[in-house]
């Protein structure tokens, strides 16, 4: 059994994901897309479509860093899940 946890361990360490808590500061419905900015204000875009987001809405993320570790500048989003709405105002 700890074998199969190690092996699955590896296999998800090697994938170059990592949590991060994003915050909705606009939503661009032109392209259909939510604008999202991280703690340190960088920006991300997510294509999956507006849907019931609203400016200032946390999400829980998961993003890959793109096979480049050195940078966050060209980051994903595999996922976004709504976790809360923000208190402070965008």
């Amino acid at each position: 059994m700890n074998a199969i946890i190690s092996m699955i361990l590896s296999v998800i360490l090697s994938l170059n994901i990592y949590p991060m808590c994003l915050v909705v500061t606009d939503l661009d419905y032109e392209n259909d897309q939510v604008v999202f900015e991280n703690a340190t204000g960088f920006e991300y875009r997510n294509d999956d479509g507006i849907e019931d987001q609203q400016v200032g809405d946390l999400f829980a993320a998961i993003m890959w860093d793109n096979n480049t570790p050195w940078t966050i500048e060209d980051d994903v989003i595999i996922f976004a899940h709504y976790s809360s709405f923000s208190v402070k105002g965008y």
